[in-house]
């Protein structure tokens, strides 16, 4: 964080602003250079009482890896072993280009689970990456997933258009301050001009320097400095013709000595300078010297460090620097890049060194910087600096060095820049081919089948990886490009339905990885094999595989591939039977998902959870999860999924009798896919479509969509898909009343399943049509026919079980709660304590019984009650942060927020002794005795003590009281019962406890006597009174009552009882 400087001007006004608004989710402040955006934050940063967190961008930060890493040190400052896990996420994913979705998903979890309180997490200079499209969705990300806890404040120059500002606003939940805001009132610049004694400016003058600068202090601060020379400042400004910051800015430099100026010129080569950088990069000797004179003088120069004497200009002053060295001085301005370059280069920051050869124009040198590092870039996850640097280079320097505009073109694929995927592609093969490096050659060229496997163009594709095996040596079969072409072929052919040569190039792709070392490119060619095996048939053989993908992704520590693998594993169980199996492996990869934000696997995931459910018959509860796994794929993820979701939604709606609804569906499935690239799935959805017609009475349309389909699939590899669109055109022929067609179709289906030994598979596909089944199996000697029917009371049978089982994991009771508020506070959760160390303060737990204890409260009435003394502008953060440490040692939010009030939540499993104490009460008011003595005698139980004794507040002390004097009326009234009842021991153990609570109560002490008497014991009797009259001098200086007096000498004269009673 940077340090706060000893002249900051305090801008109550703007700090309580943040502090009032820091519930919002974020707080967006915009406005252009010098209007003291980060100076605020600085203040606020060091004046909140909630943690903050600092992190200020640059152009590096652009790059969405670079950016999380950035993040991720900003919040370690604060919470040291915070990231493991979001580290481990953006290390895995790198090879892929890293998952936005994934790493923002699992960096949401880690702040729920590892910060334990509410924090602010400050992002200053955004306008540096506003338009990195990565970047931006990154944070809208983040900000859709937010955790109540983590708090945003942006400051940028502009309001990008890339955030979801509406839908926040729409909620209530950003704020934000703009430049009329962020604007110096009269009051803050006098007092920025008082902070100069040596400046003796008239009343006029401020006044027109105050209308002059119309509260830009950047305007203002330079002006303070160049108003020592005097003459009409802004007069001479507006007669020059030049911007007024560079006018002001120039007078500012020209009012220093000659050899600082040099100073200044040379060192704002460096975005950011230490004394060390500026002597070895520029050569510039006596830096820390003049570092400190600058910082002294406050030219401009702030701290980025408090414990180190790190440095940088303020951004506009830097600006009007480096062009006043550019214009005034053009060769010591390449000179000064050059050497920045060089010593960046040499000290392995090569992104440094480009920025500084981009400079100075010398893209040559830029690109061969670039070309050294391209790979690694690639192989880390950093695609959009890639993009970005071989973006700003022309295409002659890209012909020169061809590995980087390959690599380039690999991140471009990867962020989704197909234009310049293609053009750099080009390039990169044309210049290989030309320079006859082979190898070169296959990988461009296998990178370009990659984009037509994208783009769905897949027999461009087959034909691209082709040409790059035709053209790789011979001699070179394991190479990377040629085992990524033949996965690349084997990806197309699955889509095309042609699943024999597609396992072919599986296989083999598979034996050359193994010579690569390469476990992530090993995932994914298992991965389509097992995809090529189950749509085969080959069900037990894609289990097999899918658990050595779903190992290995555990082992790589992948959660991306994990919750894919799982996902498929998980519906192959289901396919032979194993439904428990399934849905238990489909939790844990909906959880995988879920945890690291990875919507794309999250959405097939819920769309294979509803098939197996409604399969299994809980139709509304598929439903529900092909829905939301449709309003994912629908959002972009992918146009397959949604496809195959709305076509297994339509056979749900069939299910549940809703036709209308079905229909649609179905149609909807069948227009997302394209015919010709994909037409096995093409020809599924037209076959489910043809079902529901015939169904819904349209008989002959409905033949006419499943004839169509059968002819196309009766020709394919996808035997499972034939059978099913062979079951369905018997049953369509049944309805027309064409009983010899219905069953040669459906032998034909019969023949099918049995080839993919798909029992199981026609149980579920013929679901739908299960008495026409039944009816047709006693004509036909159908194996497979008849062992489904032998097989289906097991199958609804297990189906009820899994469900059952389903049912108990996925909906856990709520946690039950026990609070004690006698003596000292404590909760158990589920039995178990809750130790301090979860609350982290007390005021957490006392907030937690202030509302047990209280009717609906604003924040207002609790901020009053539980911190009378604190400012309102920080109400918001203080109470916020409580309450989310309250919520985090419960484990349970425990209020809701209702009509602008708080209140403990009325669905919870809550117990508090002083309910139950109240209760208790209650029902003694309302009983005659016997019953009242049993009540009251139970609360009394409950009182361990003086009501929150552990608590000084102000607010508990009433409530203490009241409690106390409810607790003593009971005792008196029990003692009275149990005297009368000659149960002596009893009534004397009950006025001990109430002694101990108030030993004051001199009736106490009277009946305790009287016990005592009453059962025979007089020296206790007269030891009790002697013990009254000691407690009563000792606390009171006062003599006890003659009733007690007279009770002691009748007891002492026995004349028990005394007379009168």
């Amino acid at each position: 964080m940077p340090a706060r400087p000893a002249n900051l001007i305090r801008r109550e006004r703007l700090l309580d602003f943040l502090h009032e608004h820091i519930d919002r989710k974020l707080i967006f402040i915009a406005a252009p250079p010098g209007y003291g955006k980060t100076a605020l934050l600085v203040d606020f940063a060091h004046d909140a009482d909630l943690t903050v967190c600092w992190y200020s961008l640059d152009a590096t930060d652009r790059d969405l890896r670079t950016f999380v890493e950035g993040l991720l040190a900003s919040l370690r400052r604060r919470y040291p072993d915070f990231g493991e896990e979001t580290q481990s996420v953006l290390e895995a994913s790198a090879p892929l280009g890293g998952d936005v979705l994934s790493i923002a998903g699992t960096l949401v979890n880690e702040m729920v689970a590892a910060i334990p309180e509410w924090f602010v997490l400050i992002l200053d200079n955004f306008h540096h990456v506003e338009d990195a499209s990565e970047v931006t969705e990154f944070l809208s990300t983040l900000l859709a997933y937010q955790p109540e806890h983590c708090h945003l404040i942006i400051a940028s120059r502009t309001v990008p258009g890339t955030l979801p500002f509406i839908s926040l606003a729409a909620r209530g939940e950003v704020e934000g301050l703009g430049p009329s805001d962020l604007s110096f009132t009269p009051k803050e610049i006098r007092r920025v001009l008082e902070q100069d004694p040596s400046l003796r400016l008239s009343p006029e003058e401020v006044e027109r320097l105050i209308v002059e600068s119309e509260g830009w202090i950047a305007g203002i601060l330079l002006a303070r400095h160049a108003l020592h020379r005097r003459g009409d400042l802004w007069a001479r400004a507006r007669a020059s013709g030049r911007p007024l910051y560079e006018y002001l800015a120039s007078e500012v430099l020209e009012s220093q000595e000659p050899d600082l100026q040099a100073f200044l010129l040379a060192s704002s080569t460096l975005e950011e300078m230490t004394p060390l950088l500026c002597e070895r990069a520029l050569g510039l000797e006596g830096a820390e010297d003049r570092l400190r004179q600058l910082e002294r003088r406050n030219l401009f120069v702030e701290r980025i460090s408090e414990k180190e004497d790190h440095f940088r200009y303020h951004a506009l002053f830097r600006e009007f620097l480096q062009a006043r060295l550019k214009e005034k001085d053009p060769q010591a301005f390449r000179h000064l890049h050059r050497l920045a370059a060089t010593w960046f280069e040499q000290a392995g920051a090569p992104s440094h060194a480009a920025q500084h050869y981009m400079i100075i124009e010398e893209p040559l040198e830029a690109a061969r910087v670039m070309d050294g590092t391209a790979e690694s870039l690639l192989q880390a996850g950093r695609l959009k600096t890639l993009v970005e640097w071989a973006g700003r280079l022309p295409e002659d320097a890209l012909r020169t060095y061809p590995r980087l505009a390959l690599f380039a073109a690999k991140a471009a694929l990867r962020v989704g820049k197909l234009e310049q995927t293609r053009r750099w592609l080009s390039i990169a093969e044309g210049t290989f081919r030309l320079r006859g490096a082979e190898e070169m050659v296959g990988m461009a060229l296998t990178a370009q089948a990659l984009v037509a496997l994208n783009r769905g163009a897949y027999t461009e594709g087959i034909q691209q990886a082709e040409a790059a095996l035709h053209v790789l040596p011979e001699e070179r079969p394991t190479s990377e490009a040629a085992v990524e072409a033949l996965r690349v072929q084997g990806m197309c052919l699955i889509r095309m339905g042609r699943f024999e040569e597609a396992e072919e190039k599986f296989r083999r792709a598979l034996e050359g990885c193994r010579g690569l070392e390469d476990p992530h490119r090993m995932v994914l060619i298992q991965a389509g094999l097992a995809a090529c095996l189950h749509s085969q048939g080959r069900v037990e053989e894609a289990v097999e595989v899918l658990k050595v993908v779903v190992a290995a992704s555990r082992e790589l520590g992948s959660p991306g591939y994990l919750a894919e693998a799982l996902n498929d594993l998980a519906y192959n169980l289901y396919l032979l039977g194993d439904y428990a199996g399934a849905l238990e492996t489909l939790q844990e990869a909906l959880a995988t998902a879920r945890r690291v934000g990875h919507r794309h696997v999250e959405g097939f995931v819920l769309v294979s959870l509803g098939e197996v459910l409604r399969d299994l018959g809980d139709l509304a509860s598929a439903k529900d999860h092909l829905e939301q796994g449709i309003t994912i794929a629908g959002a972009g993820v992918s146009t397959f999924l949604l496809a195959y979701g709305l076509d297994a939604l339509a056979l749900t709606h069939l299910r549940s009798g809703d036709l209308d609804q079905a229909l649609e569906r179905a149609r909807e499935a069948l227009k997302q896919v394209n015919r010709e690239e994909a037409p096995v799935l093409s020809n599924r959805y037209r076959a489910t479509l043809g079902l529901i017609q015939v169904q819904n009475g349209q008989v002959e349309e409905g033949r006419a969509n499943l004839e169509e389909a059968c002819a196309f699939l009766e020709r394919t590899e996808a035997r499972q898909e034939a059978a099913r669109a062979w079951l369905y055109l018997a049953y369509a022929l049944h309805r027309a009343g064409e009983e010899a067609a219905a069953v040669d179709a459906l032998r034909k289906a019969a023949a099918a399943y049995s080839e993919v030994r798909g029992r199981h598979r026609l149980l579920v596909d013929g679901q739908p049509v299960w008495s026409f089944i039944e009816e047709a199996a006693l004509d036909l000697d159908e194996p497979v026919l008849r062992q489904a029917l032998e097989a289906a009371p097991r199958f609804y049978a297990a189906a009820q079980e899994a469900l059952r089982t389903w049912a108990a994991q996925t909906a856990p009771p709520p946690p039950s709660l026990r609070a004690y508020g006698f003596g000292q506070s404590r909760v158990e959760r589920d039995g178990v304590p809750i130790p301090a160390s979860r609350w982290a303060t007390s005021t957490a737990r006392h907030l937690f019984f202030y509302l047990l204890s209280h009717p609906p409260r604003t924040r207002d009435q609790i901020g009053s009650d539980l911190w009378p003394d604190l400012r309102a502008s920080r109400l918001p953060g203080t109470f916020h942060n409580t309450k989310y440490r309250m919520q985090q040692a419960l484990g349970v939010n425990p209020v809701v927020y209702r009509e602008g009030r708080y209140v403990i939540r009325d669905d919870l499993d809550i117990w508090y002794d002083v309910w139950e104490f109240e209760r208790l009460l209650e029902r003694a008011r309302r009983s005659p005795m016997p019953k009242r003595a049993r009540y009251l005698r139970q609360a009394i139980a409950l009182y361990q003590g003086d009501f929150l004794e552990d608590c000084y507040a102000d607010w508990c002390g009433a409530r203490r009281e009241t409690l106390r004097q409810q607790y003593l009326q009971a005792v008196g009234e029990v003692a009275a019962w149990w005297i009368s009842r000659s149960r002596f021991d009893d009534a004397i153990d009950v006025l001990r406890r109430g002694l101990a609570v108030d030993n004051l109560r001199e009736d106490f002490h009277r009946r305790l006597m009287e016990a005592y008497a009453r059962k025979g014991q007089t020296d206790e009797a007269l030891a009790q009174y002697r013990r009254c009259v000691e407690t009563l001098k000792r606390e009171l200086s006062v003599e006890p009552s003659p009733e007690t007096v007279e009770l002691f000498h009748a007891i002492r004269e026995g004349r028990f009882p005394p007379r009168g009673q």
